[in-house]
C-alpha cells in the first residue's frame, strides 16, 4: 500500500477512478473528497 493523502477525517468508501483519482467519503466532515494521483 502507498499513502496518497493525509489529513482526511475518517475516510470510508474509497472508489478508484479511471484517471487515477480516488473518491472518499469523509465521515467526520460529512463530505465527498477527490484525491488526485499527486496527492492534491
Amino acid at each position: 500500500m502507498k499513502e496518497i493523502a493525509s489529513g482526511l477525517r475518517f475516510p470510508e468508501g474509497r472508489v478508484a477512478l479511471d484517471d487515477g483519482s480516488v473518491l472518499v467519503v469523509e465521515i467526520e466532515r460529512r463530505t465527498l473528497s477527490r484525491v488526485s494521483p499527486d496527492g492534491s
